[in-house]
């Protein structure tokens, strides 16, 4: 039988790399990425949720209210919310786009003057909506 050889350890390579080359690398990965919110969005927001630490369990809330006032979400309002509410940017879109109620918009867009909605769900029938 025999018996195993150990492979010699390797050691290190030293590498130079310039100061500032490190700098330059870890403030690229230090940087926010995605879109920002902007002063303005995050102060109609806040001026319409409130300020402090926002409830998760509201989020549905903040959303209606968001909605009411400027007739659909936009885009720029939910960015600011997810920042407000320290969620990432996929659970608050996810939750709006979710409910049928909402209106996501672009930025640029223009809320509809009246929304119309009509339910046709087997809950509004059995309630009597077929009437």
């Amino acid at each position: 039988m025999s018996t195993p050889t150990m492979a010699p350890a390797k050691t290190p390579q030293e590498t130079s790399i310039p100061l500032d080359a490190v700098r330059e690398r870890l403030r690229r990965k230090g940087s926010l990425k995605g879109r920002q919110p902007d002063d303005a969005s995050r102060a109609e927001v806040r001026a319409l949720v409130g300020t402090g630490p926002l409830r998760r369990d509201l989020l549905i809330e903040y959303l209606h209210v968001l909605n009411d006032q400027y007739r659909g979400l936009y885009q720029r309002h939910l960015v600011a919310l997810a920042a407000e509410m320290r969620l990432g940017m996929a659970a608050v879109v996810e939750v709006a786009s979710f409910y049928h109620h909402f209106e996501v918009l672009a930025d640029d867009a223009t809320p509809p003057r009246l929304t119309v909605r009509v339910c046709d769900s087997l809950s509004c029938a059995m309630a009597g909506s077929a009437a």
